[in-house]
């Protein structure tokens, strides 16, 4: 996971260089056992939801399975995308579906969940409010011809003022 170099895109920047176990020190987020640059109050960063899916406080809409530990992003303070990679373990084509994300937060903003192909092409685009409603798209992606070692990338990034932009993200990657 990284904070992307170039404005709405995937271009790898730093990876996360600190591992955090404990929460985030600011308790709106529901994170733990994340990745930043940096402990304490650090934004980006990237690690695993303290609430089970459909479990939060005011959360609605979820989709199965519910109670998992769903990854949680935030994005930085600037227009660059927070990136987790889907590393390609075998040739072949691949299948994205069940894409769903959800800010935490009743406070702040918008964020957009971006989902991109091995080039950096933008394969879809969901937003999220600030009402904890699961948006989810019922559209499959197909990626042919992909090769071992490409990445798929699934990203955050801000839609104005990035303060309380935790956000939970879900997908399927299947191999056909």
């Amino acid at each position: 996971m990284s904070e992307a170099t170039n404005n709405t895109g995937v271009t790898k920047g730093l990876l996360l260089s600190t591992f955090n176990a404990g929460v985030h020190p600011e308790s709106f987020n529901n994170v733990r056992a994340y990745w930043a640059n940096g402990s304490g109050v650090i934004y980006p960063y990237a690690g695993k939801s303290t609430v089970g899916r459909g479990a939060d406080i005011g959360e609605t809409n979820a989709k199965a399975p519910l109670g998992v530990s769903d990854l949680m992003l935030h994005p930085p303070s600037n227009s660059h995308n927070t990136v987790a990679a889907f590393k390609v373990p075998q040739n072949g084509n691949y299948t994205i579906s069940n894409l769903g994300v959800r800010r935490v937060s009743t406070e702040g903003d918008t964020v957009r969940y971006h989902v991109y192909n091995a080039q950096g092409t933008q394969l879809a685009l969901l937003t999220a409010t600030n009402n904890q409603l699961w948006v989810t798209s019922t559209t499959t992606y197909t990626l042919n011809n992909l090769v071992a070692g490409q990445y798929i990338y699934f990203t955050i990034d801000r839609n104005g003022e990035y303060s309380f932009d935790a956000s939970e993200i879900s997908w399927t990657v299947t191999k056909n």
